[in-house]
């Protein structure tokens, strides 16, 4: 027996489970123009648009404002899930003045000033290994101190990270209202 069709009111179509799969996504522009969108639909959106803008994977290609939300969006996903040693081991580093000037641009500025000492923190030899050319992280692992600076940095910021920018995921917050605000994706 043929399961029922279930009905979804889009508002402009009725759709059918018959026709999932040709249910279209909203826009950046319908998302931005619709006040109850949440972050959780207005990232992935983001980051579709960033898959075809981005195919190289350098943000220098991008338009200013949206190379800054990406690279503070991309440092906070990092940091949250291991740490400042994660975005700097998988090579994230790279970026990490552009990364300062995003938060900033966000208005994250304890943001940015935990980058900025996070930055300081690394060794000469491995800021210098952090290149676009030199993007393979095996070689810059090693050059990482074990039990000085860095660790400890990196465990005091971290720290404050978690305790001081993600109450109620602070920096979603900054990132959504920069997203919608400049129209990232639509208006550059």
């Amino acid at each position: 027996m043929p399961l029922p069709a279930l009905c979804v009111d889009t508002g402009a179509t009725l759709l059918t489970a018959s026709h999932a799969d040709t249910v279209r996504r909203p826009t950046l522009a319908e998302l931005y123009d619709t006040p109850t969108s949440s972050w959780d639909e207005i990232a992935p959106a983001l980051h579709d648009e960033l898959e075809q803008r981005m195919p190289d994977g350098d943000p220098s290609t991008l338009p200013f404002r949206f190379a800054h939300w990406y690279l503070a969006s991309l440092a906070d996903y990092q940091i949250m899930n291991g740490g400042f040693m994660q975005w700097i081991v998988n090579g994230f580093a790279v970026n990490g003045a552009e990364t300062i000037v995003a938060f900033r641009e966000i208005g994250a500025p304890l943001a940015a000033h935990l980058v900025e000492q996070v930055m300081t923190a690394l060794p000469p030899a491995f800021r210098a290994a952090c290149t676009h050319e030199d993007a393979d992280r095996c070689h810059r692992v090693p050059l990482l101190p074990r039990h000085d600076r860095l660790f400890n940095a990196h465990t005091v910021t971290y720290g404050l990270w978690i305790n001081s920018l993600s109450a109620e995921r602070g920096i979603e917050v900054l990132l959504m209202h920069y997203a919608r605000h400049h129209r990232i994706g639509v208006n550059d």
